[in-house]
């Protein structure tokens, strides 16, 4: 019953990934940005959900202990506004290395972002909520478009 049931949710896993492929890419979001809600992993959040319930594990992946970055589907990203968040930019938590670091603008808030804006996003230079805006529409700009590039 639990090689079903691991069978189950890692489906469904894989089925979110390819539905997102296609609906998450910055021109099918651009398309469809009048709609007041979009795609947000639901199969991967259903998928989570059974692997908590029912224990299978497969959600339970090591990540780099350096990297504040998570396999759990988030809230909405930040950013675009339109996409599920998978990465967390902002207080490093317990356990992360904070000897000789200053205290910056991240230190004490925290976004979250999608995988397809995360790598556009910057955090040198934030200093202020404005800064932070102005950087999250920017991203915005790049990710949510029409042009491929």
């Amino acid at each position: 019953m639990t090689l079903v049931r691991r069978g189950i949710v890692t489906a469904l896993w894989r089925m979110d990934d390819y539905v997102d492929w296609i609906l998450l890419r910055p021109v099918t979001v651009q398309l469809f940005s009048f709609l007041p809600r979009w795609w947000q992993c639901e199969l991967a959040k259903l998928s989570e959900r059974l692997d908590e319930r029912w224990k299978t594990g497969v959600w339970n992946i090591q990540l780099d202990p350096n990297v504040n970055e998570r396999l759990i589907v988030g809230p909405v990203c930040d950013a675009c506004r339109k996409r599920a968040s998978s990465v967390t930019v902002g207080p490093m938590g317990e356990g992360g290395d904070t000897e000789g670091h200053e205290q910056g603008f991240f230190d004490t808030h925290e976004i979250g972002l999608c995988s397809w804006c995360a790598p556009e996003f910057r955090d040198e230079g934030i200093e202020s909520e404005a800064d932070l805006q102005k950087e999250l529409e920017r991203v915005r700009d790049r990710t949510v478009s029409w042009r491929w590039s």
